[in-house]
């Protein structure tokens, strides 16, 4: 079957142009077009019944997760193919290598058609960037499994949108995907991203009986609290030193907007962050956080200083966090952690936690500080 070369124009969607923004969600989720809506649920419509559990399952938590962040759906990229109208229902999806129009003067689509009169179906590829607390942005994309064709516009959209996060500020722009979907990885490398780290995503039920204290002499925890954040500043910035865990994002933010990352977290609890003293100086941090509607406490970071490593602390952080999850009757204690940062993984092995999943990270190339 010979398919034939289109060319993509790259827009973004005007904020009154609901119908193509939800064109691109659909296109994002991997969702069936739904009917026009008779209600809307905050920004998304409501999926239709029937229309597959787990894709009307995923746009429902979508929704819940854009109205919860106040997601603007304006900022999307989405790559249009001109001759979508002309296309019947049953048409293959145009082969990759198409030219695409757009870059830095992309232009805002209006109303629910796209370039030259042509309806809802055009997204041929979408990128929708969401800006974090902690200046990061994180980029939700094609879903290339169910569009494979799609590879080279996504790419593309991946370009323009990491163009305009950055350009809204954003230190760090990232993708996170299953390590073995080869599709979105390349649409990473394609668009010139880097490839950060592959996190093992781990997990620890709860114990049922509080693991047993084995502190190094003279170790003491205190917990956060405004007068105590200039300690956890300076040590979590210590024990980034010789860090194996994601070394390349180093310097891409501040200290500030790092804390204020893992704050944003979940739900932050100044009781869930502790303070690991050596005598009178800070020698580690473990910073927990709650997750409301979920059974579990997240483990967002836990650092030793270079001379506090190779003594046990860290184990004995764990155990402080398997005490935590007890006492707070939490059913289970979650985790990422860098393939690469081996210590770390034996650590977390040795304490029973198991791996559920594996994801590839990429981050934007530039520089933050040209």
């Amino acid at each position: 079957m010979v398919q034939t070369r289109t060319d993509y124009e790259l827009v973004r969607p005007d904020p009154q142009a609901w119908e193509l923004a939800q064109q691109g969600v659909d296109c994002i989720l991997a969702a069936p077009r739904p009917d026009p809506p008779r209600r809307r649920w905050g920004i998304l419509s409501a999926p239709r019944a029937g229309r597959g559990s787990t894709l009307a399952q995923r746009r429902i938590a979508f929704d819940e997760y854009c109205r919860e962040h106040r997601i603007d759906l304006g900022r999307q990229v989405l790559a249009l193919r001109p001759d979508a109208a002309e296309e019947p229902a049953d048409h293959p999806p145009a082969a990759c290598g198409g030219q695409v129009s757009g870059g830095d003067s992309l232009r805002r689509a209006g109303g629910n058609a796209g370039p030259r009169g042509t309806s809802r179906g055009s997204v041929a590829a979408a990128c929708l960037w969401v800006l974090n607390p902690g200046n990061t942005a994180m980029l939700y994309f094609t879903d290339l499994n169910r569009r494979p064709t799609a590879l080279e516009p996504t790419a593309a959209c991946l370009r323009a949108a990491v163009a305009d996060a950055r350009a809204a500020g954003a230190a760090v722009v990232q993708a996170v995907v299953p390590a073995d979907d080869r599709l979105s990885i390349g649409a990473c490398e394609k668009a010139g991203m880097i490839g950060l780290a592959t996190l093992y995503y781990m997990r620890r039920r709860r114990p049922i009986f509080p693991p047993a204290s084995r502190w190094p002499p003279g170790v003491t925890l205190t917990h956060y609290s405004p007068a105590a954040h200039p300690w956890f500043a300076e040590t979590i910035a210590a024990t980034y030193e010789q860090t194996l865990d994601c070394p390349a994002l180093i310097g891409r933010r501040t200290m500030e907007e790092v804390i204020a990352g893992h704050k944003a977290t979940g739900q932050f609890d100044p009781a869930l962050w502790r303070l690991a003293w050596q005598g009178s100086r800070p020698v580690g941090v473990l910073l927990l956080t709650r997750h409301p509607g979920r059974d579990v406490l997240e483990l967002a970071y836990l650092g030793l200083i270079v001379a506090a490593r190779g003594q046990g602390l860290g184990a004995a952080l764990l155990r402080e966090a398997l005490r935590i999850l007890i006492a707070e009757r939490i059913g289970a204690l979650i985790l990422a952690v860098d393939q690469a940062n081996q210590p770390a993984l034996r650590l977390y092995r040795r304490l029973h936690c198991r791996i559920t999943d594996r994801r590839r990270v990429f981050i934007d190339r530039q520089d933050p500080n040209p």
